[in-house]
């Protein structure tokens, strides 16, 4: 189930949003979630700042890979200067 949502790349036709609210609604139906705890879960999602969270996630994440391999992730477009 999941291989399949990863698998799509978002876009204007299929958002994040979207895609996240499809994904657990499937999730919780094959769990037969009752429909009433899904409505919860997915008010509760829909209420926090995906893109945000997500991009804090990427930046902890590359700031550790930084202490373990030998390169800088650039900000706000700047470009490394390697010599």
């Amino acid at each position: 189930l999941m291989r399949s949502y990863m698998a799509r790349k978002c876009d204007i036709h299929f958002p994040l949003e979207r895609k996240l609210s499809r994904f657990l609604t499937a999730a919780m139906r094959v769990y037969r979630v009752p429909e009433e705890e899904q409505a919860r879960v997915l008010a509760f999602i829909q209420s926090l700042d995906i893109k945000t969270i997500a991009t804090k996630v990427m930046y902890k994440l590359f700031a550790m890979l930084e202490m373990k391999y030998d390169f800088k992730l650039s900000k706000d477009g700047e470009t490394e200067v390697t010599r």
